[in-house]
């Protein structure tokens, strides 16, 4: 062996799995060969020797792979415990520096909080709401089928429509329909009001799941003929019964509208804790031989449509099958699938979740985008902060650095710290999370879907961890990209640093713009959608809020015809005008902010034969309704009791339609006539015209109204609707309201009324959501890309010290420094002003559904946003800017 493959044999420090085989073939050549120089010099020639040599080791290769083993088993130890030495001494250096800076790393770590807190609650709500299954079994077979048109989303469904494809669909291998409606049983001693649904035979098999105590419906259950039975949730079997285990065969009072026809129904099950249903109580839906088979049915949508897919199909294939059946139905029943109403109408399926969560996907992707857009912003926010504290250590790593710490070396501190505050950053972060999910379902609408199901689970805390692991990464490898790239000989002598590259510096201006534009899409969004509230918030419903009070009241099926009906109103509401309290009361089926149902078509007096009729919104009321209400009488009278039966039949129309037919005279006295395809439908005359109203929502748009004295209608209803103006809250008067109506009927439950501020309330539930929640997104961004920005030019500033120092030193005024420094960023913060604004009017209108008082392209909203947003940013460059004009030309330079 030579001297030089002794030395390097006695220098070799490193052993790795990489050169384990090389350094074991090394250690075999050099014993095989000593031992055959140690032979030859004893007499024995090298051919002889190197054979005893050889038989000596016996077997080369089995020993050789045994060394081999053995060295890599070696490598890997010591790689490991010098990777934990590493590790432990990278972890207590961190801490310790956090604990030296406990500004800084609080900042860090509440604005990762912030971060990480809001990504992780958003990604609860979307793994809980959109990406979890139903909970049902094999809830993926599960769909939905409904009317569609012109391609649209499945919605509810018809009777007929429901019994052709139940008879004939071969992909569904069960198919069922149900309602939700109340029913009125006396539990207890008083009358109450429950939530129902009313269901087909295969209701229960279609979701898998079937009651635990007692049995589900059977064919008797569906028989017109049958005795009458229910089946009862867990809940009101726990609350109301007192989870008594021998209820089943129980029989319950009825009470309100079909006591006297069904007198008690049967209990004959109570459903699983885990069945969740807007029903309380599921009754049968007796659809044979009654009026669910009639053909006019064509035309009233009242089911909903549930179906579990046979084996081996998809949802395509049952999409494509109740197409062909639809086809099948418009060529039998051509008139309820063409023409003015019914154009593009057919049938379609999509998935139950799908369905379940349709009104809400899109906002919830929305929101979930908007939190990580916070979050990246945050991460580009911390950045620019790590940049500037590593100019402030530029010292310390260049110690470090001249002592023989590698960049690698260095980098990996760094990151450690970075990823060290961000673990505690996603413990906060987690914190605020689940803090944030409640105040998640405190602020979402009362429609929100699968908003029980929604909570902070471990798969959001496991989120959470990668999200601070991927954080801290990113935040320390910024500045080992972006920062100094100088010799550690430098900072040790002149106490400052070079200038950055160009590749460094034009790095840098993106992570500005990029911050300024995201910041400014996400601030674009939340004004518009903080607009939109505000606006609707002043849209007046048309009525007198204060006082107003609407208590709904079940008409008893014995008051069958119309006198009998409006005759127990008319009682009803004589005994509630007598009630402490109550300044006066009157009645109809849907007054404002609770929809509208009647939609006849109507004719004008004088209309031409070939003009088509108009399609509006009528209502029936009571006798003083619009003063009851606050609804303003503008022109003509109102309606009293003088309009009863008998009498000449009048009609009131709001502003709305008397500016839309009657532009250029008064519309008093003018004639209509409701559902002209009737040729005895009489005609009514126009007496009054009244302010308009809202029927469902602040957010639609006013259509013409109609109303008409309920004394004169002869259609009677299941349900009316009592309005009082009282100056007592509900909870006060309940009480005596419902002794006011059993007086008139014992049998009829009376709920506490509803005070139509808390409608109004409900209803801008909804937009509020959406506002707060991304305008909370849209806040913080802001907080954070402003805070970047600041570190960033921080860095820049002090970066160029002794550039400003010679300045100052050569004559330039505080001005001109200031000019110098900013200018840059005042750039980059305009580009990214614009690009955000731009990308904020490119997608706007995805806001659009979200969007009712204002346009998705709101000039006053991107001004204002891009004019504040464009200040703060310029004032957060400017007081760094303003710091290095103070700087002391002495100071700089007497290092050089």
């Amino acid at each position: 062996m030579s001297d030089g493959q002794r030395w390097r044999r006695l220098l070799r420090i490193t052993f790795n799995k990489g050169h384990a085989s090389e350094q074991v073939d090394d250690e075999l050549r050099f014993h095989i060969e000593s031992l055959v120089e140690r032979l030859v010099s004893q007499g024995k020639s090298e051919e002889d020797a190197r054979r005893e040599v050889m038989a000596r080791f016996g077997s080369y290769m089995k020993t050789r792979s045994s060394l081999v083993r053995a060295a890599a088993r070696h490598t890997l130890t010591t790689s490991r415990h010098r990777y934990l030495d590493g590790a432990r001494q990278d972890l207590r250096l961190s801490l310790r520096s956090c604990l030296k800076h406990p500004g800084f790393s609080g900042l860090v770590v509440l604005i990762l909080a912030l971060g990480i807190g809001a990504c992780s609650a958003l990604f609860s709500v979307v793994d809980s709401v959109l990406l979890n299954p139903l909970p049902f079994p094999e809830s993926k077979r599960l769909v939905h089928i409904g009317t569609t048109r012109h391609g649209g989303t499945p919605g509810d469904f018809t009777t007929p429509e429901f019994r052709e494809l139940h008879a004939n669909a071969k992909t569904l291998e069960s198919y069922a329909a149900y309602r939700y409606t109340e029913i009125s049983l006396r539990v207890g001693q008083e009358p109450g009001l429950y939530s129902a649904a009313a269901i087909t035979k295969d209701y229960f098999d279609v979701f898998g799941i079937h009651p635990f105590l007692g049995r589900a419906f059977v064919e008797e259950d569906f028989d017109n003929t049958g005795a009458p039975t229910v089946i009862l949730s867990f809940g009101i079997w726990q609350q109301q019964f007192g989870a008594d285990p021998d209820i089943v065969g129980t029989a319950i009072a009825t009470a309100g509208r079909y006591a006297e026809d069904t007198p008690s129904v049967t209990i004959v099950g109570v459903m699983p804790r885990g069945f969740t249903s807007p029903a309380n109580i599921w009754v049968p839906e007796r659809m044979t031989g009654t009026w669910w088979e009639e053909e006019y049915m064509f035309t009233n949508w009242t089911h909903w449509t549930a179906a579990r897919l046979a084996d081996d199909y998809e949802v395509e294939d049952a999409n494509a099958e109740v197409e062909t059946i639809a086809a099948t139905l418009a060529a039998t029943y051509p008139q309820y699938y063409g023409g003015r109403y019914y154009e593009g109408r057919s049938i379609g399926a999509v998935p139950l979740l799908d369905h379940v969560v349709l009104g809400y996907r899109s906002s919830i992707w929305l929101l979930f985008g908007a939190a990580c857009l916070l979050l990246f912003l945050a991460i580009a926010s911390l950045s620019g902060m790590y940049l500037a504290r590593a100019l402030d250590r530029r010292q310390e790593i260049a110690v470090r650095s001249a002592l023989g710490a590698g960049r690698g070396r260095i980098g990996r501190q760094l990151v450690t710290e970075a990823i060290l505050t961000s673990l505690i950053g996603s413990v906060l972060g987690t914190l605020l999370a689940a803090g944030g999910v409640q105040a998640f379902r405190l602020l979402a609408p009362a429609g929100f879907p699968r908003l029980d199901s929604v909570s902070l689970d471990l798969s959001t805390v496991v989120f959470a961890c990668i999200l601070a692991l991927l954080s801290g990464l990113l935040c320390g490898v910024v500045p080992l990209v972006l920062g100094d790239r100088t010799t550690p000989a430098f900072p040790l002598h002149s106490g400052t640093r070079a200038s950055d590259g160009a590749r460094a510096t034009r790095l840098r201006g993106i992570l500005i713009g990029a911050q300024v534009a995201l910041t400014t899409y996400l601030l674009v969004g939340a004004g518009l959608l903080a607009n939109n509230f505000w606006r609707l918030q002043d849209v007046h419903p048309g009525v007198q809020t204060e006082g107003l009070l609407v208590m709904p009241i079940q008409i008893p099926d014995r008051h069958e015809t119309a006198e009998e009906y409006t005759g127990f109103l008319v009682d009803v509401v004589r005994r509630v005008n007598a009630v402490p309290g109550v300044v006066s009361a009157s009645w109809t089926p849907d007054p404002p902010m609770y929809g509208g149902w009647w939609h006849p078509e109507v004719v004008l007096g004088g209309m031409a034969r070939d003009d088509e009729p108009v399609n509006l919104r009528a209502h029936p009321v009571g006798p003083d309704f619009f003063q009851i209400m606050g609804i303003p009488i503008l022109d003509g009278r109102g309606i009293s009791e003088e309009d009863a039966s008998g009498n000449r039949l009048i009609a009131v129309v709001d502003e709305i339609f008397a500016r839309r037919f009657f532009p250029s005279r008064s519309p008093l006295g003018a004639r209509l006539r409701f559902d002209p395809e009737d040729g005895a439908s009489p005609w009514h005359t126009i007496v009054g015209v009244v302010g308009s109203t809202r029927i469902r929502s602040l957010a639609e748009e006013p259509m013409p109204q109609v109303y008409v004295p309920a004394l004169q209608r002869t259609q009677t209803y299941a349900q009316s609707r009592i309005v009082i103006r009282s100056a007592l809250p509900a909870t006060n008067l309940a009480p005596m309201l419902q002794d006011a109506v059993w007086q008139a009927d014992p049998n009829v439950p009376v709920p506490i009324p509803e005070n139509i501020e808390e409608r109004i309330s409900a209803d801008m539930r909804d937009p509020r959501f959406h506002a707060v929640l991304l305008g909370f997104f849209s806040l913080s961004a802001a907080a954070v890309t402003l805070s970047g920005i600041y570190g960033l030019m921080s860095y820049v500033v002090t970066g160029r010290t002794r550039e400003i120092g010679i300045r100052s030193a050569l004559g330039a005024g505080a001005i001109h420094v200031l000019w110098t420094v900013s200018r840059p960023s005042f750039v980059l913060i305009f580009v990214g002003l614009a690009a955000g604004i731009a990308a904020a009017a490119g997608t706007s209108r995805l806001l659009g559904a979200l969007l009712f008082a204002i346009t998705p392209l709101d000039v006053p909203t991107f001004g204002f946003v891009a004019g504040g947003l464009g200040l703060t940013a310029l004032f957060a460059c400017l007081v760094p800017a303003w710091r290095a004009t103070r700087i002391e030309p002495t100071e700089t330079l007497r290092w050089e």
